[in-house]
């Protein structure tokens, strides 16, 4: 919000009071500053600052479909890195078990307590994404959807494309 009036950044202590981006150059900057209390910069101040947007805005970006996705397959490559866990033994060599309450049966039953997870395989996925994304390109490059998005779906659940309204208006036959 500060950067579009030309106005100096902020630093209130509650947020990193910047942008991202080091500051723009003359040379760099190719659109001009809103004015400041102009009737843009008012109506761009009045959607930011929104109370709803600024609660909404979590929604927006945790729950794509995109995130949804992502999530699900770092899920996936948890349990596969992590399902062939061997159980904890005791100093005895036994293996050890925990209680675990189940609701549905209302009785106590025993759980193998497992060895810890290990995130070894990490630093190679992170290795691996960056690689993907040297060889794919700029991260400002534009992303083609995928044919499984949601976003590709029709927007309603008809066979055939619709008609021009005029059309529909000459073809129509009413009862009265």
């Amino acid at each position: 919000m500060w950067e579009t009036g030309g106005l100096p950044r902020k630093d209130d202590g509650k947020s990193a009071g910047k942008c991202g981006h080091d500051p723009l150059r003359d040379e760099e900057r190719e659109k001009p500053w809103l004015e400041k209390n102009s009737k843009a910069h008012k109506a761009l101040q009045k959607i930011v600052l929104s109370k709803r947007f600024l609660n909404t805005f979590p929604y927006f970006t945790n729950f794509r479909y995109v995130g949804y996705k992502l999530r699900n397959q770092l899920a996936v490559i948890d349990f596969n890195s992590h399902r062939n866990r061997q159980p904890c033994k005791n100093a005895a060599g036994e293996i050890v078990h925990r209680g675990q309450y189940s609701k549905h049966t209302k009785q106590w039953r025993p759980v193998t307590v497992l060895q810890p997870k290990d995130y070894g395989y990490i630093p190679t996925l992170i290795v691996k994404i960056f690689e993907e994304q040297l060889k794919t390109g700029n991260v400002n490059r534009k992303i083609v959807r995928g044919a499984d998005d949601p976003r590709n779906i029709a927007a309603n659940i008809a066979v055939m494309p619709r008609p021009s309204i005029e059309h529909l208006v000459q073809v129509h036959k009413s009862r009265f």
